[in-house]
């Protein structure tokens, strides 16, 4: 067996303005092939190319997860306002372990 070392998850609130309790999100592991004929409640979805505000963050500890959320959702509001750039779905995080790295990824119109 081959376990993966990326993975992604899709946060469709803003953990800044919504009780943690209150927040949803989907995540997943990404792989190198399209996965087919699998079982509920698994999914296999290939996301389309678009236009969106990145952010890169090195995974240095446990923490690294909060921090860098907390510094990209601010950094990511910033420059949209300053740049007047619309906002057009959910912030997906792209997590890169061998390379000790999140993306965040928060699509705009």
């Amino acid at each position: 067996m081959q376990w993966t070392t990326k993975g992604i998850a899709v946060f469709y609130d803003n953990p800044q303005t919504v009780k943690a309790q209150d927040l949803h999100s989907i995540a997943g592991c990404i792989t190198d092939t399209v996965l087919t004929n699998l079982d509920t409640p698994y999914k296999s979805q290939i996301l389309p190319k678009t236009r969106a505000i990145v952010g890169t963050f090195h995974i240095r500890s446990f923490l690294s997860n909060y921090t860098g959320t907390q510094k990209y959702y601010s950094a990511k509001e910033s420059f949209a306002r300053e740049n007047k750039v619309v906002l057009a779905g959910p912030v997906i995080e792209l997590f890169d372990m061998a390379a000790r790295r999140v993306f965040y990824i928060a699509p705009i119109k």
